[in-house]
């Protein structure tokens, strides 16, 4: 793999992901540390080996009756296949992604809540990590874009359906500030999702997607990302597993990437 081949998926995939700073799947368990782990199943050839991937460590605690504090550190790893004989490639290189600090707003008696947080700029990925980084989870991509403070404002409707199922609609913006000479851009997010709660099981379904604001000089079809996912969880007792997998409805996305895959582990306390 050479540097314009990784050059062209990080073009494509910054201008083709979504932004959703809280984890839209597996985020929700209050009082409760987390790690998932995500790995991108390209289309083609795949230059990394197995253990490519990124991992985020979040937690989710509730303040009071009204406030959680929600917070996140990713990382990620990339090794590329056969580069020991290449000293610009060889090695592995694990690095932190763009931090992350915030609120959700809660009432037992409103369907509606808010989440408000900061993406610090604390990136430090690189040429032997960056498709991985940005293609493993592509609904949280900007946890690891670099040179930018990114402030998501989201609002969540959750409205009940007959029996254990439920209705998840979220939408907000996401105003991103660019650093060293960087334009800042604006994003609008969405996702649809519904979610069916057994006894020990959740099974969530969904479209998320994006729409770049700051492109207008873009057609909209071109502004646009969307894609299917879905995730299980296993709820019964205080150490709940779970698994993520997503699919890209974006043609420039579906030549690079087949679907990512995550596993979450969540321990409540």
């Amino acid at each position: 793999m050479n540097k314009t081949i990784l050059a062209s998926i990080i073009t494509i995939a910054f201008v083709h992901f979504k932004s959703n700073a809280q984890n839209i799947w597996l985020g929700d368990i209050e009082n409760s540390v987390s790690l998932e782990v995500s790995k991108p199943i390209f289309n083609g050839e795949d230059f990394y080996t197995f253990t490519s991937s990124t991992s985020v460590f979040s937690t989710n605690i509730s303040l009071n009756d009204k406030l959680n504090f929600y917070g996140e550190i990713p990382l990620v790893n990339g090794k590329i296949k056969d580069a020991d004989l290449n000293d610009f490639l060889s090695g592995s290189e694990l690095s932190i992604g763009n931090i992350y600090i915030g609120i959700q707003t809660k009432s037992a008696n409103k369907p509606i809540h808010m989440e408000v947080g900061i993406r610090l700029p604390t990136s430090k990925i690189n040429f032997k990590n960056s498709d991985i980084a940005l293609l493993a989870d592509i609904d949280r991509a900007d946890a690891f874009v670099t040179d930018y403070f990114i402030v998501p404002i989201k609002a969540v409707y959750l409205k009940p359906l007959k029996n254990d199922d439920f209705l998840k609609i979220r939408a907000g913006l996401d105003a991103w500030f660019g650093q060293n000479n960087l334009d800042n851009e604006q994003f609008f997010d969405y996702s649809f999702q519904y979610e069916k709660r057994n006894k020990n099981t959740n099974i969530i379904l969904g479209i998320v997607g994006s729409i770049i604001l700051s492109e207008k000089d873009s057609d909209l079809s071109e502004r646009v990302v969307n894609s299917f996912g879905g995730a299980l969880r296993i709820t019964k007792g205080s150490i709940n597993p779970g698994v993520v997998f997503k699919i890209p409805l974006d043609n420039d996305l579906n030549d690079l990437l087949n679907y990512s895959i995550g596993v979450n582990l969540t321990k409540k306390f």
